[in-house]
Order: C-alpha cells, then sequence, then structure tokens
C-alpha cells in the first residue's frame, strides 16, 4: 500500500505561527501528521505541536456569518449606523461600544436558550471580551436575572465565533456585561451578535 498524502484545509491563512498559534481544520481521519514549513526568517524553534479533536459542532471550523440566525433586535442607547455593524451578516465589520454593558432589546418577549458573539476579525483584534455575565429581564430598566456567567476562553489567540448556551428562559431584554476585557481599557467590540 502506498502513502497518502494531501492537505487539510484550514480555516485561515497560515502565514506565520507564534506563541500559541491555533489553527482549526475540518475533521479527517489519520494516524500520522507532518506539519510542514515552507519559509522563515531564521532557523526554527518549535517548542511543542498537539492535535486534538474538537467534537462535530459548527463552531469547530468555519461558521460563515452570513448563516448565523438571531431573533431581530436592537441594542438600546446605541447609534443606529454603530449598532447595524454587529448584525449585518459581514464579519469584516465591528461596533466599538464604549461602557462594560450591551443592552439587547427583542421587541417581544421571547424564549431564549443561547447567545453567541463573533469579536473583531481584524488584524489586531481589538475589543476582546474575557469574562462576561449575561442577565435578562421583561424591563429594560430590570434586566437584572443572571442567566450564566464565564469566561471566553483562548479569546486572545483564537477569536472564533463564542457560543453560551443557557437554560431556556422567557425575557425581552438580554444584557452581556463585561466582566474583564483582554485588553483593560479597550472599547467592546463585536463583529457579530445575535440570540436564539
Amino acid at each position: 500500500m502506498g502513502i497518502w498524502r494531501f492537505p487539510v484545509k484550514l480555516n485561515e491563512e497560515t502565514t506565520t505561527v507564534g506563541y500559541k498559534r491555533l489553527l482549526r481544520f475540518e475533521t479527517v481521519s489519520t494516524d500520522k501528521v507532518r506539519i510542514r514549513f515552507t519559509d522563515a526568517r531564521a532557523c526554527l524553534c518549535i517548542n511543542n505541536i498537539e492535535a486534538y479533536y474538537a467534537g462535530e459542532t459548527s463552531e469547530t471550523f468555519t461558521v460563515k456569518t452570513e448563516e448565523l440566525k438571531s431573533y431581530p433586535f436592537t441594542l438600546t442607547g446605541m447609534p443606529e449606523g454603530e449598532s447595524r455593524k454587529c448584525m449585518d451578516k459581514d464579519g469584516s465589520t465591528t461596533a466599538f461600544i464604549e461602557g462594560n454593558t450591551l443592552l439587547i432589546d427583542l421587541g417581544e418577549e421571547r424564549t431564549l436558550t443561547s447567545f453567541y458573539y463573533l469579536p473583531d476579525q481584524s488584524e489586531y483584534n481589538k475589543g476582546l471580551i474575557s469574562s462576561y455575565e449575561l442577565s435578562v429581564g421583561t424591563e429594560a430598566d430590570a434586566v437584572n436575572q443572571v442567566i450564566v456567567k464565564g469566561e471566553f476562553s483562548n479569546i486572545k489567540h483564537n477569536p472564533i465565533l463564542q457560543t453560551v448556551y443557557f437554560t431556556p428562559v422567557r425575557a425581552r431584554y438580554l444584557s452581556l456585561k463585561s466582566i474583564k476585557m483582554v485588553n483593560e481599557g479597550e472599547s467592546m467590540g463585536f463583529a457579530e451578535i445575535g440570540v436564539r
């Protein structure tokens, strides 16, 4: 039997490898992996290379922003032009929001089960949220039922679509509070957000 060699289809262009670089690709079955470096500025100094199976979910590989689904919503207290950037199904536009809280108005009470957040996809990935708190309510001035707290693990090194699932709850308003930013003092950056 011959040896079969084929490149994996990566989700991104791989021009550099740095500290904790993560490259995602489609699931493949194999017993060997070969990594080929085609160019370097100096001698290679590789400490560790690992491969992981991340499971079969839509977040493990490419998620096309135009295919993301959400209830219709508005952002309370935000200029319409800026808020449109995080709901335009275009990952290359980013809304930057001052402060540490984002209030989403769904227009009517709905049953909510998840929230997604695509961070800034520019070269510099500005406005990354590290730790968060999600709260819901039926009145804009009483969005105080905390439904989940957590962190977006490794978002600094892998700023991909973040999805938070929670126990179904009825609400009109959902509040995202940034407890900690990756770079303190930056405005929160949202390429896309959505609620289901």
